[in-house]
């Protein structure tokens, strides 16, 4: 992550043919779109956004991210040491029925909640001792032209294009539309590739939770 939002400012302009004073974008109009266009990226790209931080449990089952948080990713270890293995609460419903009353011990097993990506349940219930390592989608704070981008420096060019789609589709006539579609188009493709690359290049075999309560 090396490059600054003002990088991506002069190259989208160079796209939309926008280099000439005065601008027919000025930079604060430019640099809200491009808020804009990263938080795209964090809703069809979470992974590409992740951050490791420890929090506090709550005494119970079900537990909250931090409140810059997208989705949750993956839960890692608890402060017993302990590593912490993601399960199928289906499975565990059939083999441990009123698992979320059990009471508290070392917490082994996490499961999503399917009705917010930013909760989570343990198992066994968490003590208000307890914390985890998590893994988590962390929301970008608003950027300004100064700041660097956070994101890999192999999405830049997909990232420039993606605020000349959206600096493009601001004109009506249809010559303007055409292109704000094919610069949308290469964004969207182009953060959709890093996907189509990790089947090809990731070993782990982790396609889905386990169905192995610990």
């Amino acid at each position: 992550m090396s490059f600054t939002v003002a990088e991506v400012l002069q190259d989208a302009r160079e796209l939309v043919q926008d280099t000439s004073t005065p601008y027919r974008y000025d930079d604060a109009f430019m640099v809200r779109k491009f808020n804009q266009v990263i938080r795209k990226a964090v809703i069809m790209r979470p992974d590409l956004f992740t951050q490791v931080t420890t929090i506090a449990c709550s005494a119970g089952a079900m537990q909250v991210c931090p409140t810059d948080s997208v989705r949750i990713m993956d839960v890692l270890t608890s402060s017993t040491g302990e590593a912490v293995k993601e399960i199928n609460q289906e499975v565990l419903d059939m083999m441990v029925p009123g698992w979320e009353l059990t009471g508290a011990g070392p917490t082994k097993n996490w499961m999503r909640y399917p009705r917010d990506p930013n909760r989570f349940y343990v198992y066994p219930a968490a003590t208000a001792s307890l914390a985890l390592e998590i893994l988590y989608t962390k929301c970008p704070v608003m950027l300004t032209a100064s700041d660097v981008v956070p994101i890999q420096d192999a999405y830049y060019p997909f990232v420039v294009d993606g605020l000349a789609g959206v600096l493009e589709s601001i004109d009506a006539e249809h010559v303007e539309s055409g292109r704000s579609k094919m610069f949308q188009d290469s964004f969207t493709a182009g953060l959709s590739a890093g996907l189509q690359a990790r089947r090809i290049t990731d070993t782990e075999t982790a396609a889905g939770p386990a169905n192995e309560v610990v």
